[in-house]
């Protein structure tokens, strides 16, 4: 995932079909992408200056698993 720390946009290669979410440190999920069904490539979730600078959560669902990785948006 790059870059991080984040100020307007994080990219993240995926595998497979993997659903991705943005969680603020509330819990609450603030950007999503639907299951993403094609083979290896890079997502981006952009627009993200406009969510409060601090910690976020990314979350990547992919074949029963689950992977959180720390975000922090400055």
């Amino acid at each position: 995932m790059l870059p991080n720390p984040a100020s307007n946009q994080i990219s993240v290669r995926v595998n497979g079909t993997t659903s991705v979410r943005l969680i603020n440190s509330e819990g609450r999920e603030v950007r999503s992408l639907q299951p993403l069904e094609t083979g290896s490539q890079v997502i981006t979730l952009d627009q993200l200056d406009v969510l409060p600078r601090g910690l976020y959560f990314l979350e990547l669902q992919q074949a029963g698993t689950r992977q959180l990785e720390k975000v922090i948006l400055q």
